[in-house]
């Protein structure tokens, strides 16, 4: 049986460049033969503040085709005073998302559900329902005998990538620079869909520096590799995959 894929997201970072976040979903799902992908939005509330995901801001600029609230796997304890643990308002609706998640592979799709945390865990333990989430849909996945994932947007294992840099960026990042300008790349599907936990190896002018990175990400009109230099990175990796 062709296994199924689904995504988790958490869009930290992204709320002021929300057209760069699709162009680069959009350009790592074609690179793998799929078509642009569905985003799922499991918050139980979008009144947020960051802009290109408050209201109706996303959904408005991919369309309802593209576009699905299911504010039913939202967190509720998000709506009370004591904002501490999770509770699923609807587990129930693990099977609608399931049933979206099919749905879209019969387009050649995917589906990528999206909260706005930027980690699942931190230090070992759950922090993001994002997490309850992906376990409730393969729970569901598992009951119909479906062969089903969950994955970390991007997904795939860590790898080991070159890159020849400026001697400023070589020196800045040396300083402790938290991320690597890429410039606006034609790469993009390729820097994009780096696995977390990848190491960078940066070169310039005959040295030689190694670096913890993600997938590129917009910042200041450029894109760019997140640089960690903690080993919380793992929580990156852990938590939704199964």
């Amino acid at each position: 049986m062709k296994r199924l894929t689904a995504f988790s997201f958490g869009y930290w970072g992204w709320g002021n460049s929300t057209e760069q976040l699709v162009q680069a979903a959009d350009a790592v799902e074609r690179s793998r033969g799929f078509k642009p992908p569905i985003f799922v939005d499991v918050r139980i509330s979008r009144s947020v503040r960051a802009v290109g995901f408050s209201g109706h801001a996303f959904g408005d600029l991919l369309g309802p085709k593209r576009y699905h609230w299911m504010k039913r796997l939202g967190n509720e304890r998000i709506l009370t005073a004591n904002r501490q643990g999770m509770t699923i308002a609807d587990p129930s609706a693990a099977e609608d998302l399931l049933d979206l998640a099919m749905d879209a592979a019969h387009d050649n799709r995917r589906v990528i559900f999206f909260c706005g945390c930027a980690n699942a865990k931190t230090d070992g333990k759950v922090t993001c329902h994002r997490v309850r989430v992906a376990t409730l849909v393969r729970a569901a996945a598992k009951r119909r005998g479906l062969n089903f994932e969950t994955v970390e947007w991007p997904g795939g294992k860590p790898q080991h990538f070159q890159l020849s840099v400026s001697d400023d960026i070589f020196r800045s990042v040396i300083r402790g620079r938290t991320s690597i300008p890429i410039g606006q790349t034609r790469q993009l599907a390729e820097w994009a869909s780096v696995p977390w936990g990848s190491v960078v190896t940066l070169e310039s002018s005959g040295q030689q520096l190694h670096r913890i990175v993600g997938p590129a990400k917009w910042e200041k009109q450029e894109w760019a590799l997140p640089v960690f230099y903690w080993c919380g990175v793992a929580d990156y990796l852990t938590g939704i995959s199964g």
